[in-house]
């Protein structure tokens, strides 16, 4: 009976729970605390841009071979992504011209899109090479601002916008797909800490992110919330200085946050 009751405590605190998430779950070595956006990852280009024809295209076809599959679980842990799989997709495309594919990511988006050294890495970053490789075209990463997605595909200075990415599908200034992986903004601490709800936060140091997505999300679901914005490294550096008990929690993504469960 005492069970019972404590059990019905427990939901009732949890239905009464103000925020965009109830109650805070535990997953592996990370709680997370409370989700402060649901958002999904897409791709954007110009709507009168051809390239858009080959790159979907190609992307069927490596789904339907099981490449893209491989590459979520190398990266995820698990296929988390969605991409409809056509065989054959490119060939009846017919003759392909020739073309190089400058790809607009967010160098923070760790796992998608992130710098590492002169380069880039990323779940996205290796599936657009693979796209590329397919079609025959060079493939050219350029770092941009997730804000400016508009301004960079407008201008030309990208052909497709895609790394790491929460594209509004109801967008009218340019084309967006299908979303291929949920990724929420979330508020995370390690699992065996104190720190299970926001209340016990009210001391603690809490590390983000310093771009729009983050700072907005924190805005609308949380204001309370003080966090310190790091400017430079990706959510890799954020899990760290979390690991090492530099930060009690982390504003991060759902993305990032598979890699480290």
């Amino acid at each position: 009976m005492k069970f019972l009751k404590r059990a019905a405590a427990l939901a009732l605190a949890c239905v009464l729970a103000v925020g965009a998430a109830a109650c805070s779950t535990a997953s592996g070595t990370y709680r997370t605390i409370r989700t402060l956006e649901t958002g999904a990852l897409a791709r954007g280009y110009r709507t009168d841009d051809v390239c858009a024809v080959y790159v979907e295209a190609a992307l069927r076809e490596l789904a339907a071979g099981n490449t893209i599959h491989s590459l979520a679980v190398k990266w995820f842990g698990e296929d988390a992504v969605s991409f409809e799989g056509e065989d054959g997709a490119v060939e009846a495309l017919g003759l392909i011209p020739k073309r190089e594919l400058i790809v607009g990511i967010d160098p923070t988006a760790y796992p998608l899109s992130y710098a590492v050294g002169k380069g880039y890495s990323g779940f996205d970053v290796e599936l657009a090479k693979l796209v590329g490789d397919l079609l025959g075209w060079e493939v050219r990463y350029q770092p941009i601002d997730p804000g400016d997605v508009y301004i960079e595909l407008s201008s030309g200075n990208i052909d497709c916008a895609w790394g790491g990415l929460r594209l509004d599908p109801e967008e009218k200034k340019f084309m967006v797909t299908a979303s291929y992986m949920q990724d929420d903004i979330v508020l995370v601490s390690r699992a065996s800490t104190k720190y299970r709800t926001v209340g016990r936060l009210a001391d603690a140091k809490v590390l983000g992110l310093d771009n729009a997505a983050f700072h907005n999300a924190v805005d609308t679901a949380l204001p309370e919330l003080n966090v310190t914005w790091v400017d430079d490294g990706n959510a890799r550096d954020l899990f760290s200085s979390l690991d090492q008990g530099d930060a009690a929690a982390l504003v991060t993504s759902s993305s990032a946050l598979l890699c480290f469960e």
